[in-house]
């Protein structure tokens, strides 16, 4: 996922958050593309551990339909965000179930 991917679940009503790992993410770059940057959540962790915990807590939250997340990361902590948005998934009124999208930038 690129910054015009970002721009476009923007303009198609999704709310993002972006977990920036290695605290590299530039938002000039994002905002050049179209991107609404202050309605991004943004965190940028210490480490995996607190990763997952601020996605577990956003997810439980239910307030954002796709994480992105820019910067290396182990393929367990994948897994473990993936394991995560079952876990929090929503259930709808028709008795579907919506998940969160998650995404490794590029």
């Amino acid at each position: 996922m690129n910054a015009n991917d970002i721009r476009i679940a923007q303009d198609a009503g999704k709310t993002l958050l972006i977990v920036d790992m290695d605290r590299s993410l530039d938002i000039m770059v994002l905002a050049n593309a179209g991107v609404l940057t202050s309605l991004l959540l943004v965190t940028q962790p210490d480490d995996e551990g607190q990763a997952l915990d601020v996605i577990t807590s956003v997810l439980k939250s239910g307030c954002v339909e796709i994480v992105v997340v820019f910067g290396k990361v182990s393929p367990l902590l994948m897994t473990q965000i993936r394991n995560t948005r079952w876990n929090n998934a929503r259930r709808n009124a028709d008795d579907s179930i919506e998940l969160c999208d998650v995404f490794q930038a590029d």
